[in-house]
């Protein structure tokens, strides 16, 4: 009988540390693509929280959420944030191009809100368009 008590009360112990893992930070996989719908590699992604105008916003922005990134060849950037919430993602890119044999740089700019949900991977696409 104290055998299976035994047994029993490290089978909870196990069940316990494994039963309880913490859920995975919210992350997104934020993918640029240009008014061509052409991928963009380079390009300056700033997440930034937004403040809501009235009373009913949950989401208080607090210091610390603002992150940068830059998107790879495939044009892809990913961010992990500490708690759910919905950031704006400001997407900025200097682009060069030859037009009748002169070069002419040009700026891209877009941006959308992004949501961060609590152990998930948001995937989002977001065009970006010259000024």
């Amino acid at each position: 009988m104290k055998k299976n008590h035994i047994i029993l009360s490290v089978l909870f112990v196990v069940l316990g540390v494994f039963a309880c893992k913490d859920p995975e930070p919210p992350r997104a996989v934020i993918t640029v693509k240009d008014e061509n719908q052409v991928l963009v590699s380079g390009a300056k992604v700033s997440l930034t929280c937004v403040p809501a105008m009235d009373d009913s916003n949950t989401q208080e922005c607090k210091e610390g959420l603002e992150q940068e990134g830059v998107t790879s060849a495939d044009g892809i950037v990913e961010f992990e944030v500490p708690l759910p919430s919905v950031l704006k993602a400001e997407i900025v890119h200097l682009r060069t191009l030859t037009v009748d044999s002169v070069v002419v740089t040009d700026s891209l700019k877009g941006s959308a809100f992004v949501e961060f949900q609590k152990g998930e991977v948001t995937e989002q696409e977001i065009t970006i368009y010259p000024l």
